[in-house]
């Protein structure tokens, strides 16, 4: 989850050419990587939920031909398929962790800060209320006991300051800690939105 200035690598890693296998059908599609474990594959194929599916490409031209296996986690409307990487050789795995979170200065240029707000959004039908930990450009993290599934597509309504208006914004699950909460990737972020929680972070750094 990387800060704005000039775009980082892990915001860059969109419209990715995307072989894939299911049930020994060969397909291709366009797929955005949202964390090393998610990707969103938008295909003209319906995939049912639950499949597995082998996955083959190239995050950026000068990466390497990866291959992973993941299983269809969510139908995210408007979006595609939302895919879980349940498996991926040592070597492909680290070549993701080092484009999403390289080391040097562009790695400190993601800024992550404390944001303690109530967060309401709705699960299964059902309205969730929790407490964000922290924010940043890329994403949120949000304590509560009953996080949703991993690849689970939200929408969150919050504020940044107790007088300030209330934001909306579309995130979908990166992964689930027991016991503690969530951490989530913004999609589609609307500029309103994005300006104002990079606003904020700035302010709180100084």
């Amino acid at each position: 989850m990387r800060e704005s200035g000039p775009p980082s690598k892990a915001h860059m890693l969109t419209g990715i050419d995307v072989e894939y296998v299911c049930a020994e059908r060969k397909g291709r599609g366009k797929g955005t990587l949202l964390s090393v474990d998610s990707l969103l594959l938008l295909t003209s194929e319906e995939l049912p939920e639950t499949a597995e599916v082998e996955l083959h490409f190239r995050p950026t031209p000068h990466s390497p031909l990866l291959s992973a296996r993941g299983v269809v986690a969510c139908q995210v409307v408007g979006e595609g398929l939302g895919v879980r990487i349940t498996g991926m050789s040592e070597e492909h795995r680290r070549h993701m962790l080092e484009l999403f979170y390289p080391p040097g200065p562009e790695r400190r240029a993601s800024k992550r800060v404390t944001l303690a707000t109530q967060i309401r959004t709705g699960i299964t039908g059902q309205l969730l209320v929790g407490y964000s930990r922290n924010i940043s450009t890329g994403g949120i993290f949000i304590e509560t006991e009953t996080p949703a599934e991993k690849g689970t597509q939200l929408l969150l309504r919050f504020k940044l300051r107790p007088e300030g208006e209330i934001l909306e914004a579309g995130a979908v699950v990166s992964y689930c800690l027991e016991d503690e909460g969530m951490g989530l990737c913004f999609v589609n972020l609307p500029e309103s939105v994005r300006q104002a929680i990079a606003a904020f972070v700035q302010e709180q750094e100084a």
